[in-house]
């Protein structure tokens, strides 16, 4: 899975009392990768770049919000997901930055996202082209599943019926050409849940179950990519305050993974983020061994030579240019012409060849300019 350093621009902590006795301050940092892996950390600027002219929306539950307020901070709103007392906690969102949109529809429950999929595909807007698709969809929901809905055999039953129901409608986004992401529910601290029915209902080993039904029921392989909250949660589950949410940089951790899926996810001339697989050529030619295989084959092809000029050397011991590789030729193609019985060497063969050419190009002279005499007759 595509697991990152997850502490991202986050700091250790330390006392006042403990910073004067730190000859250095510790800091964790993105590790270079190598020129063959694609996956790296994607700056603000590189993020900017890539959702120029996009439309994002996001559509689901908290952790989806809170991905949603990541996105938004890696597009230049810093207070982005911070206390704010004049937002409703429950409640869509739009972002503009530039040319960019970034939308997050409230749907705490899969019924709600299957509901806000099926407006989003019959506006009119869509259908009519007065507004563009999304370039790129992102889901997430079934926690909050289990804190409702799912107390009896009937309410499962139910719950498995509204996961079929939402494998379809992401389905007909893909058929749309819309890409789509999954966001699978990150590790939930059981420990931290605040009330008995939370721990009953929605501890992690009741989401596991849940992400595996998810599964089984064809989401994850309806989609175009999915996002894998265990993966860069399972190792931060003591961080979780709530049992549920995490600190926010646990969240820039899973926007870089889809940062970095974007590569696929959004086509374009700006994929900007594909500079690692474009720059391979470069990396692996070297411009001084392929002018080094060039001086080699003008040397062999003028000098005659096969050893690239170095029989040319023993002309300074013995003198003349007798050894020259290109007169060798003669002394090699002499016992042939003996062996053919011919009555020259083959230095004379080549001396009345030319005079056979140069008789042969004189008469084919001739021969035109007495055709052009007729024409003007």
């Amino acid at each position: 899975k595509a697991r990152i350093q997850i502490e991202y621009k986050s700091t250790s902590f330390y006392a006042p009392a403990e910073c004067g006795e730190l000859s250095e301050s510790n800091q964790w940092a993105w590790p270079k990768t190598s020129s063959g892996c694609s996956f790296r950390y994607r700056s603000d600027i590189e993020v900017q770049r890539k959702l120029e002219g996009r439309r994002v929306m996001f559509i689901g539950d908290t952790s989806v919000r809170s991905l949603f307020f990541s996105i938004c901070r890696f597009m230049g709103d810093l207070d982005a997901g911070g206390l704010d007392s004049s937002l409703q906690s429950h409640s869509d969102s739009l972002r503009k930055f530039g040319t960019t949109t970034i939308e997050f529809k409230w749907a705490p429950l899969s019924i709600d996202v299957v509901t806000k999929i099926k407006n989003l595909k019959s506006t009119t807007a869509m259908l009519h082209g007065s507004k563009t698709p999304p370039d790129l969809v992102l889901v997430g929901a079934g926690v909050f599943d289990k804190l409702h809905l799912a107390l009896t055999d009937e309410d499962s039953q139910s719950e498995r019926d509204v996961v079929t129901r939402l494998t379809a409608e992401l389905r007909s986004l893909h058929q749309m050409d819309i890409p789509t992401v999954w966001f699978s529910p990150p590790t939930v601290n059981t420990r931290a849940l605040n009330s008995d029915e939370k721990r009953s209902q929605m501890n992690e080993e009741s989401i596991e179950d849940m992400r595996r039904v998810y599964a089984e029921l064809g989401v994850e392989s309806s989609v175009t990519f999915v996002l894998d909250g265990p993966s860069f949660t399972h190792e931060r589950v003591a961080d979780s305050f709530d049992g549920v949410h995490y600190p926010d940089d646990v969240y820039d951790a899973g926007s870089q993974i889809l940062f970095n899926a974007l590569d696929w996810l959004i086509d374009g001339p700006d994929n900007s983020f594909a500079s690692s697989y474009n720059e391979m050529p470069r990396i692996t030619g070297n411009p001084f061994l392929g002018m080094m295989m060039l001086c080699f084959a003008i040397i062999g092809l003028f000098f005659f030579d096969g050893y690239f000029g170095i029989s040319y050397l023993a002309q300074i011991f013995v003198g003349g240019n007798n050894v020259a590789p290109s007169e060798l030729y003669h002394d090699a193609l002499d016992p042939i012409f003996t062996r053919l019985k011919l009555n020259q060497s083959a230095k004379d063969w080549k001396i009345e060849s030319q005079d056979d050419d140069n008789e042969l190009r004189s008469l084919l002279g001739r021969s035109s300019t007495s055709s052009s005499l007729s024409r003007r007759r």
